[in-house]
């Protein structure tokens, strides 16, 4: 008789060296996270990318001009 056997592996996708796909078990257990701790982490985020800003045109700018 055989027993069930957990596999907790996972595999990347890539398309030219960047992740493009994740591949995990269907029966996974994706943690959750609590949503003030994402809206946390985005406006951390936000804050570097601000600091760290090269370009002379806005995202704003950028997006409306991807958007054309």
């Amino acid at each position: 008789m055989s027993k069930p056997v957990t596999i907790d592996t996972s595999y990347i996708i890539t398309q030219n060296g960047k992740p493009a796909a994740l591949i995990i078990p269907l029966d996974a257990k994706i943690k959750e996270k609590n949503g003030d701790e994402v809206w946390a982490r985005l406006e951390k985020l936000g804050e570097e990318i601000a600091k760290n800003w090269k370009s002379e045109k806005s995202a704003v700018d950028i997006l409306s001009e991807m958007r054309r």
